[in-house]
């Protein structure tokens, strides 16, 4: 390829980013836009969103998501959706919660930065993710969590745990409804 038919290349896709951020990121992400159409307005670009109530001002990098039903997304999250980002059912989100689905290897020491990856990233249902959180490439985090605000998860969460801190990690084990139904009855 000569340098003409590259730059033409480089060209075409740095307009291709531009009208996706400003469709997605500015148009669709307004809170002009109501909540029921903005969600239509995502599924038209080819989003996979069930019955998801999602709030202005959340940033995508691609259509790459799926969504679950009775979800809710609240303003400001950012998605590195780079590869896929799955967010299963009745899954709350916070303010500013960022959905990382790319990051680097550890380079050499001339650039700590070193060869880009991508790994997609998986939020099972019934989690609550607090304000702030950031979800590293490749994890998944287990059915009913709850990840606290600021918390760093770089690595997989087991269903059922609340977890918190730099780096995330277990604090304690959170009941099932069999186990709160059998503790009323005894």
């Amino acid at each position: 390829m000569n340098r003409a038919e590259w730059a033409a290349r480089a060209v075409a896709t740095d307009l291709k980013a531009a009208l996706f951020h400003s469709v997605v990121n500015v148009v669709i992400a307004s809170s002009v836009i109501p909540h029921h159409l903005r969600r239509e307005l995502y599924r038209a670009l080819g989003f996979n969103i069930g019955g998801a109530y999602l709030s202005p001002h959340l940033t995508f990098k691609s259509n790459k998501v799926d969504i679950g039903d009775h979800v809710y997304i609240n303003e400001g999250c950012s998605f590195d959706n780079l590869e896929r980002v799955t967010i299963g059912d009745s899954v709350h989100v916070g303010p500013e919660v960022l959905f990382g689905t790319s990051s680097h290897e550890i380079g050499d020491e001339v650039s700590r930065a070193g060869t880009l990856y991508l790994a997609p990233l998986v939020v099972s249902s019934g989690c609550w993710i607090g304000a702030r959180a950031v979800l590293l490439p490749g994890i998944k985090i287990g059915e009913g969590c709850v990840v606290a605000a600021g918390a760093v998860v770089t690595k997989d969460c087991l269903p059922h745990g609340l977890y918190a801190g730099v780096p995330a990690r277990r604090i304690r084990d959170l009941p099932l409804a069999s186990d709160t139904r059998r503790q009323t009855t005894e």
